[in-house]
């Protein structure tokens, strides 16, 4: 009577793993796209991909956003169950750009990688970055006059035509939050590169490398920045 008992389970067990499986496999079929990377030339256009969708999904593309502006276009931001299309659009620009977003229908998500161009820092003083475009990736030298965040590694960099702001800084392995271990201090020369952002009257680099730094021969303790102690 417990062998039968234990078989009868054994036999519930083994349906129900199946069931689960299948359930997974069906489920990865449910929204599939023709391509999860996605390239447009650098002197502007556009690429489009087929989507298979089980159910109508929604496109999510916060990650194209700078400063909550899109730089892509779409043919359009949802559709219906079945097959369809989606053009993605962007204009020139003078410098690679990448940006991800999601396609979303239910519970299930296609993430879609979109290029355009290769990202190639153009050497420039702090002027030429203020007046250039937004997206343009620069490489720039300056003396760090102010450090305002130690663990993202914000501060402000300044050369003899202006001053920039630098916001985050990426460590010698691409990671972010690890500022302290560069070592940099207020008085260091540094050369740096990144994608510039404007914010409000803020001229930023963001997450910059850092390709070179030049230790200041004068120490420097601490400098305020808004009325906060930075070291």
């Amino acid at each position: 009577m417990k062998f039968k008992h234990i078989f009868a389970i054994a036999v519930a067990a083994v349906a129900f793993a199946s069931c689960s499986n299948d359930y997974e496999v069906d489920n990865l079929k449910g929204l599939t796209v023709s391509s999860s990377y996605v390239s447009l030339p650098e002197a502007g256009g556009s690429n489009t991909i087929t989507i298979n969708s089980n159910d109508a999904w929604t496109l999510d593309t916060i990650g194209s956003a700078i400063k909550g502006k899109t730089w892509l276009n779409y043919s359009s931001l949802s559709g219906n169950a079945g097959e369809s299309t989606l053009t993605i659009k962007a204009e020139a620009t003078d410098n690679g750009r990448s940006a991800e977003i999601r396609l979303v229908s239910g519970t299930q998500v296609q993430r879609i990688n979109i290029i355009q161009g290769l990202p190639v820092a153009t050497p420039a003083t702090c002027a030429e970055v203020i007046a250039g475009p937004d997206s343009k990736t620069y490489m720039v030298t300056g003396t760090v006059t102010a450090i305002a965040n130690t663990t993202y590694g914000n501060f402000y960099l300044e050369d003899k035509t202006g001053k920039i702001y630098i916001y985050g800084t990426l460590d010698k392995d691409g990671n972010e939050k690890n500022f302290s271990s560069l070592g940099i201090e207020v008085g260091d020369e540094v050369t740096v590169s990144g994608p510039k952002e404007t914010y409000g009257s803020t001229v930023e680099l963001k997450n910059v490398t850092v390709t070179k730094i030049t230790k200041s021969q004068v120490k420097v303790d601490s400098v305020y920045v808004g009325g906060v102690k930075s070291s």
